[in-house]
């Protein structure tokens, strides 16, 4: 972080002060009485503690701590410093708090209460936003969830450099997300139906199955999910109809049913029941292979490297592919094209500025 004005140091200074008084006398951890008192002499600190980090925020009605507190372990295990409101303190003065007490941090992941993503978003400028339920739990401090869905559709459509993770299960944070351009669904469940059981576009009844959630009147309905999170289980799903090689006569052959077969089966999935650390950097995912409608176990060895804004992942595993069926008629031998072939992993990812 760049070096913080006179007016914002001291403003630190006073609610550190104050909340330490407040830990030696009981009365609480101190995050709130300290962040008001900050605040209260630097109006705009938010703002400036956000600068310059890459900020995630997580908010919904239920599992705003716990999620949190995955995230920041999730980080922390990867060598980053990262100030996060470890105690729940999740309105603006706990925020302001949390990032005092970490002034060196390159990452912030904050729990943010659903009333205030509107106005700590634009503020904090956040890269990621986490959205994981409504419902109508707590009224008496927040406004009517609909018009909570509304206030954070209307602020996610206006931060188009933010990437949201969005619960699919959960019609109200599916339309609120839709609204922004960068959205990475997954499926992470949604117990609770009561308050979701009318479409936020038309006002139609929701149709609920094995499939998923759908408006019966118009258009409105459940997204694909690109992760799905099922107990300890995380899985990935690959559209095969997207495989590029770099060999036309070869991409246009894949779709076909003596490949893929996808018209049969569009997608492939990898679910990963456990993951091993078996040396710095290095890891194993253990899993199941779905690809043309039949499954079997498999182990992907992948290195997680990270320099600088540079996040590289790399693995290779092997496979029989037969075993899949893939290569039918004259390329089910195993005389041009090998059983056992390799299948390599490789994903960039560098921070934006």
């Amino acid at each position: 972080m760049g070096k913080l004005p006179l007016r914002a140091r001291l403003a630190i200074l006073v609610g550190s002060v104050a909340g330490r008084a407040s830990r030696l006398t009981g009365r609480g951890d101190g995050s709130v009485i300290g962040g008001v008192l900050s605040l209260r002499l630097e109006p705009n600190l938010l703002r400036l503690l956000s600068a310059d980090r890459q900020v995630v925020l997580v908010t919904g009605t239920n599992g705003k701590t716990t999620t949190t507190r995955l995230i920041t372990a999730a980080l922390g295990a990867l060598g980053q410093d990262v100030a996060t409101n470890a105690f729940g303190a999740n309105m603006e003065a706990g925020l302001v708090s949390a990032l005092s007490r970490a002034r060196r941090a390159p990452f912030a992941v904050l729990e943010t209460d659903e009333k205030f993503i509107p106005a700590v978003l634009k503020t904090t400028g956040a890269r990621v936003v986490t959205l994981l339920n409504l419902s109508r739990d707590q009224m008496d401090r927040a406004a009517e969830i609909w018009m909570v869905a509304r206030r954070w559709r209307e602020a996610l459509a206006a931060a188009p450099r933010c990437q949201v993770i969005a619960n699919a299960d959960d019609p109200l944070i599916v339309w609120a997300a839709s609204g922004a351009p960068r959205v990475t669904w997954v499926a992470a469940g949604q117990r609770w139906h009561e308050d979701s059981w009318c479409c936020p576009v038309c006002g139609s009844h929701l149709r609920r199955d094995e499939l998923g959630w759908r408006c019966g009147e118009c258009s409105f309905t459940r997204p694909s999910a690109r992760w799905v999170l099922d107990g300890s289980k995380v899985s990935v799903t690959i559209d095969l109809a997207s495989v590029k090689t770099g060999d036309e006569q070869r991409d246009s052959s894949l779709p076909s049913g003596d490949w893929f077969d996808v018209a049969e089966h569009p997608k492939a999935t990898f679910t990963a029941t456990k993951f091993t650390k078996t040396a710095e950097g290095r890891f194993v995912a253990h899993g199941t292979l779905s690809l043309r409608g039949v499954s079997k176990p498999l182990d992907l060895p992948f290195r997680l490297k990270i320099t600088g804004d540079t996040a590289t992942v790399s693995g290779v595993t092997s496979l029989d592919r037969t075993v899949f069926g893939v290569g039918q008629g004259e390329w089910k031998s195993t005389d041009q094209i090998p059983a056992k072939v390799s299948v390599s992993v490789s994903l960039k990812a560098k921070r934006s500025s």
